[in-house]
């Protein structure tokens, strides 16, 4: 019996995260929108208010620490909440994060990943 799903898989590491997808037998991982293999595991707010998450928010990181995070996953679990301060806005990054990383299987699979499982 062939399988019907795909079946993805996010790495939220502390430094990078990447995404894995199981298709039938086959095994491999999602290149990223910069064709990398990982993704720093970064979320940050820029001077316009947009939200920015890996690449984009490594920089922010290192000029604007303070609204940037990075390291969150050490906190999963826990009701802790980050505060960027340019906004002033209370957000949980790892949720951000994870639904960039989604972003990635939808992409790869040409539609919406509409099931997920926390393990």
């Amino acid at each position: 019996m062939e399988r019907q799903t795909i079946d993805f898989g996010i790495d939220l590491g502390t430094t990078n995260s990447a995404v894995a997808v199981l298709r039938g037998v086959s095994n491999g991982i999602i290149k990223s929108n910069r064709d990398a293999d990982i993704t720093p595991s970064v979320v940050g707010i820029d001077k316009r208010g947009a939200m920015r998450v890996g690449e984009d928010a490594r920089g922010l990181a290192i000029s604007d620490s303070g609204n940037a995070f990075s390291e969150f996953k050490r906190q999963m679990g826990a009701n802790f909440q980050y505060v960027f301060e340019r906004s002033g806005i209370t957000k949980r990054p790892r949720s951000s994060r994870l639904k960039y990383s989604r972003s990635f299987a939808e992409t790869f699979n040409s539609e919406r990943v509409s099931q997920s499982m926390r393990l």
